[in-house]
């Protein structure tokens, strides 16, 4: 950090560190690991080889799950865009977004607690849940103004023959 309050930089340590493991202690000595999670970074510090490997598999692939979540949601985002142009294809948008919201958008990506704190953390710190809820959103709206437009054609169509109906009665 390019800081110079203390009290900035111990904010944006609470927030960006996990230090869950940090005074660990093996075979008498000190080995703690902690954890740095940004924007634009997720990095382990260890003496621990255990705790290195963990990181590289499972910690590191959860970090790969949110970025792959993060991409595909901008993905969604431009074809919500380029679908509420085309006036077409809403359900299969739908469809696909539902799918990849119950296969990929996971309440818990990890058996472990640590895994589960470093992944919601993941998931804070690249704004998935806000991103996620926008997408939502934006997909609802186009629907909307789907049904608001069909609404509106059935409308212009069923008025006429009503005023018909109405005036054969008579």
């Amino acid at each position: 950090l390019s800081c110079q309050s203390r009290k900035m930089l111990q904010n944006a340590l609470k927030e960006h560190v996990y230090d869950r493991w940090i005074e660990n202690y093996s075979k008498g000595q000190l080995s703690g690991t902690i954890y740095g999670i940004t924007e634009y970074s997720f990095v382990c510090a260890t003496a621990s080889e255990y705790v290195r490997e963990a990181y590289l598999t499972e910690y590191v692939e959860l970090a790969m799950l949110v970025l792959a979540q993060r991409a595909s949601l901008l993905a969604f985002e431009r074809n919500i865009s380029r679908v509420s142009r085309a006036k077409k294809e809403e359900n299969v948008l739908q469809m696909r977004y539902v799918d990849f919201d119950s296969k990929y958008l996971l309440v818990e990506a990890s058996a472990q607690q640590q895994g589960i704190e470093i992944y919601n953390m993941l998931l804070d710190k690249l704004f998935i849940k806000e991103q996620k809820s926008d997408v939502e959103k934006q997909i609802a709206s186009l629907f909307n103004l789907k049904n608001y437009k069909s609404s509106r054609f059935q409308n212009g169509i069923l008025l006429p023959i009503s005023v018909f109906g109405f005036w054969g009665i008579i």
